[in-house]
C-alpha cells in the first residue's frame, strides 16, 4: 500500500507539474513570428503585419529574416524595408532597398552598427527575395558576416522598420519623422510613410519583439 501511495503522488505530481509549466513557445515562422504590429497604420506597402527570424538545417550557415507585408508594391522608389536585432551588444540589421538605381531596383544588404542609411555601419551585399505574390521580404545572411555565432547565441532587441525616404513629401522637406507627426496630427494613419514594428507609441518606453535563439 505505501509503495502504490508513492507511485500515485508521484503520477499526480507529474500531471499538475504538466498543468503548471507553460510550454516553451517556439517561435522563427509565420505562425510564430518574433515580431508583430498593428496592420492599417501605415501605406499598404510599408505596413508590416509581422517579421521574423529563422534557419534552415540544409544551410546552416545562414540566418535569415522576413518581413510579411499587408500588399506589396515594387514600383514605388525609395522603399527601405528593414529588420534590426542586437547580438553581443552590437547592432545588426537587414534592408531591402527599392527603387534607387534602375539596373538593381531591388537590392538587399546586411549591415553592423548604427546609422544604416549613413557611412558609420559597415555594410555587405547579400543574397534575398522579394515575393511579391505573398509581400514576403527574406534576406539571407551569412554567418560568417556574424563572427559565426554558436547555436544557443540570443537575438535580443528584435524590431522592424520599413519607410519610402523621398516622393512627393519628401521633396517638399518633409522627412519620415516630419510625414510620421503630420499624417498622425492629420488623423490620417493610412497615409503613413513610415511603420515600425512593434509600434513605437509617444512618451512610451520602446518595446521590442521576442527574442530569436541560433539554433545552428
Amino acid at each position: 500500500m505505501i509503495m502504490k501511495g508513492k507511485i500515485l503522488f508521484f503520477v499526480l505530481l507529474v500531471l499538475l507539474s504538466t498543468a503548471i509549466l507553460p510550454f516553451p513557445v517556439i517561435a522563427g515562422d509565420d505562425q510564430n513570428p518574433e515580431i508583430v504590429d498593428t496592420v492599417e497604420d501605415a501605406r499598404s506597402y510599408l505596413d508590416i503585419e509581422k517579421a521574423w527570424f529563422f534557419e534552415e538545417e540544409s544551410t546552416p550557415n545562414y540566418l535569415y529574416t522576413t518581413i510579411k507585408l499587408r500588399n506589396s508594391n515594387v514600383m514605388m522608389p525609395k522603399q527601405h524595408l528593414t529588420v534590426h536585432w542586437k547580438m553581443d551588444d552590437e547592432i545588426y540589421w537587414t534592408i531591402c532597398s527599392v527603387g534607387y538605381e534602375a539596373g538593381q531596383w531591388i537590392h538587399f544588404n546586411f549591415g553592423i552598427g548604427i546609422d544604416y542609411w549613413y557611412d558609420r555601419a559597415e555594410v555587405f551585399d547579400i543574397e534575398g527575395e522579394f515575393d511579391k505574390e505573398s509581400g514576403t521580404v527574406t534576406c539571407k545572411i551569412p554567418k560568417s558576416l556574424l563572427n559565426d555565432p554558436e547555436p544557443g547565441t540570443i537575438l535580443t532587441d528584435t524590431s522592424s522598420e520599413c519607410f519610402e525616404r523621398f516622393g512627393f513629401f519628401g521633396r517638399l522637406g518633409f522627412g519620415p519623422k516630419m510625414r510620421s507627426i503630420l499624417f498622425y496630427k492629420l488623423g490620417l494613419p493610412e497615409l503613413q510613410v513610415q511603420d515600425f514594428a512593434p509600434n513605437i507609441i509617444p512618451g512610451e518606453e520602446r518595446e521590442y519583439g521576442k527574442d530569436y535563439i541560433i539554433k545552428y
